[in-house]
């Protein structure tokens, strides 16, 4: 497992586990970041938000949650 702020440009990954408060996990799911769901990462610049497909949706993710979130890659 790794943290989705490591996941290369076009990488596809599964969610595996949330860290954080109650507030971050709460914001997290409502972004449709939850155990189970697979990601793409569509971008992955330093300094900027992460762009995430999940299903039919486009997430934008600021980099400081990202940490919070790990995930299988592949």
């Amino acid at each position: 497992m790794v943290r989705l702020d490591r996941v290369r440009r076009n990488g596809r990954c599964r969610i595996c586990a949330l860290r954080g408060g109650g507030s971050s996990l709460r914001r997290l799911m409502a972004l449709s970041i939850a155990i189970g769901n697979r990601a793409q990462v569509l971008q992955n610049r330093r300094f900027v938000p992460l762009l995430l497909r999940i299903g039919d949706s486009l997430v934008a993710l600021d980099r400081r949650r990202a940490r919070h979130v790990w995930v299988e890659v592949g």
